[in-house]
């Protein structure tokens, strides 16, 4: 899941969850790469937060074009998304 708002200065947040052993999750936006590191989220034993600052020319929060969205465990194997 990936939700997104923009800021005052026009840069999107994208944040998202996940469940399960996952450490680092990486997305495309027009061809770019961004990564973001898995948190756990206090209270939910398998359920992990992650967030992107997105620059402000990559879209507005409503219509960013994400065209990958993958998770890798902590050896960095692809274990949700493309490639899995």
């Amino acid at each position: 899941m990936v939700a997104g708002v923009t800021n005052p200065e026009g840069s999107q947040v994208a944040i998202g969850f996940v469940t399960g052993d996952v450490s680092k999750v990486s997305l495309s936006i027009t061809g770019e790469s961004f990564s973001a590191t898995v948190v756990p989220v206090a209270g939910a034993a398998s359920l992990g937060a992650y967030t992107f600052g997105i620059p402000g020319s990559y879209g507005s929060a409503t219509g960013i074009d994400f065209t990958g969205l993958v998770g890798y465990d902590s050896r960095g194997d692809v274990i949700v998304g493309a490639g899995s």
